[in-house]
């Protein structure tokens, strides 16, 4: 019987903030099996990783990356989490919170040097859709809130 894979919520997010390097870098040295992140896009597409759709009083879709990272220092852009999922051992699972950013996720992720390693989930079944039209190979989970009883 093979061991449950450890999951490191946003990072290890007990310790630091949610999709933070600090709480990516300390998910590695803890032995996650793999990393769960949220994405979504900036008013001008780039991918970022961010849970909360909005900021203050603005969606993140309405802001700018400069915008953003004013109101949130730190921000972690998804070309830069593939990239350091490429140098450690860790998966990614990758949340869509932003079904408009499904295409633009999955071109990326198909992209990039391990999409083995990848699974892209959403609460949204037609992002889920999109990122299979965009790029069939790719591994998607469709996520619940929760199961009553």
């Amino acid at each position: 019987m093979r061991r449950p894979q450890v999951v490191a919520h946003r990072g290890s997010s007990t310790r630091h903030a949610d999709n933070s390097w600090p709480a990516f870098e300390a998910a590695v040295r803890e032995g996650a099996d793999a990393i769960e992140c949220d994405v979504q896009a900036t008013r001008e597409g780039i991918i970022v990783v961010r849970h909360d759709l909005a900021i203050d009083d603005r969606f993140v879709t309405d802001l700018t990356l400069a915008e953003l990272e004013a109101r949130a220092p730190g921000t972690i852009v998804l070309a830069d989490l593939l990239a350091f999922a490429e140098r450690v051992p860790i998966d990614l699972l990758v949340e869509i919170k932003d079904p408009g950013a499904a295409q633009a996720v999955a071109k990326m992720i198909a992209a990039s040097a391990r999409p083995d390693r990848i699974v892209v989930g959403s609460f949204h079944g037609p992002a889920l859709a999109a990122v299979k039209a965009t790029a069939p190979g790719l591994r998607t989970s469709f996520m619940i809130g929760s199961i009553a009883g």
